[in-house]
């Protein structure tokens, strides 16, 4: 870990020094000058107090614009994101997100989604995790909106991954994860349990591309409480009565680019495809009113620490 940690400051100081010489080059400082900042900086901060009211409702596997790569950070993402899970169509939402980091040990939140990595180990990360995971109510499609709400539920649970960091570039590294999370709150009463893998790779001078594939399986009770139709919602809705049952919810992938414009800011943009399957997908909620193709996507200012 030492040994990562001075590697990691090293290629920061050289970032920042070369980023600073950069900014008295007449040449480049119309884009890393001051004004360049302040003015980037002011127009993600006017689109996300636009859109604050409308918090977002995405899943804890959503869209993520979080520089993972480096040890702390806070930031604010906006964007587009589905209006109901199955939903084809869009809301537009902003959500926090941040990493305070001991070593190997960190603690890290996206929206409503938090976890912790407890192992002061290089690879391996394992921890808890909460999530609180809102409801459906008050959605665009008629239909849909006459069907029974749904409360929003508190999960709890936890995740193991391991992560492959480059001694040369944290910017370079791939990892693996899964997650298991069950409903505490008693609105559904089930599980959750979700797989992923990333690749971040050093993209520009001072950029980050990274890639993602995951997938996320639900209970018979969750996936029942999120896409069945029972006998008093159909004759409220006109939707056909269906019974979902256990299965994989979804695919999906992503891809973000994180781009640092100074010392401490990063901004970046992105964007998640999700496919759904089996019963979520031949669900009437998404059969006949939404959408088997659900797409995330945004943008977001972060600051390091």
């Amino acid at each position: 870990m030492p040994f990562v940690c001075r590697r990691f400051g090293g290629l920061l100081r050289k970032l920042f020094i070369n980023v600073s010489r950069t900014r008295h080059n007449k040449r480049s400082s119309k884009w890393f000058g001051d004004n360049m900042l302040i003015k980037t900086a002011k127009t993600l901060a006017a689109l996300a107090s636009l859109l604050l009211p409308e918090t977002l409702r995405a899943e804890s596997d959503s869209l993520s614009l979080a520089p993972s790569y480096l040890p702390n950070y806070v930031g604010i993402g906006v964007g587009a994101y589905p209006d109901y899970f199955g939903s084809d169509d869009q809301s537009f939402g902003a959500a926090p997100f941040g990493r305070f980091s001991w070593g190997e040990r960190y603690v890290a939140f996206q929206a409503t989604f938090v976890k912790a990595n407890l192992l002061q180990h290089s690879n391996w990360r394992a921890g808890p995790t909460v999530f609180w995971r809102f409801g459906r109510s008050d959605v665009d499609d008629r239909a849909v909106d006459l069907l029974p709400d749904i409360d929003g539920s508190l999960e709890l649970g936890g995740f193991v991954g391991y992560e492959s960091v480059s001694p040369g570039d944290p910017r370079d590294r791939w990892g693996l994860s899964g997650g298991i999370a069950h409903d505490v709150s008693g609105v559904y009463n089930g599980i959750t349990a979700s797989a992923s893998a990333s690749k971040w790779i050093p993209a520009t001078r001072f950029g980050a591309l990274g890639f993602s594939l995951g997938a996320t399986y639900g209970s018979s009770d969750f996936m029942d409480s999120r896409f069945s139709v029972d006998a008093s919602g159909a004759a409220a809705s006109g939707l056909d009565e269906f019974t979902a049952g256990s299965g994989v919810r979804d695919v999906r992938a992503s891809i973000v680019y994180i781009q640092a414009i100074s010392r401490e800011w990063q901004i970046g943009g992105g964007l998640v495809y999700s496919r759904l399957l089996g019963d979520a997908a031949d669900s009437p909620i998404v059969r006949d009113r939404g959408s088997r193709n659900q797409l995330y996507y945004g943008i977001g200012i972060s600051r390091a620490f």
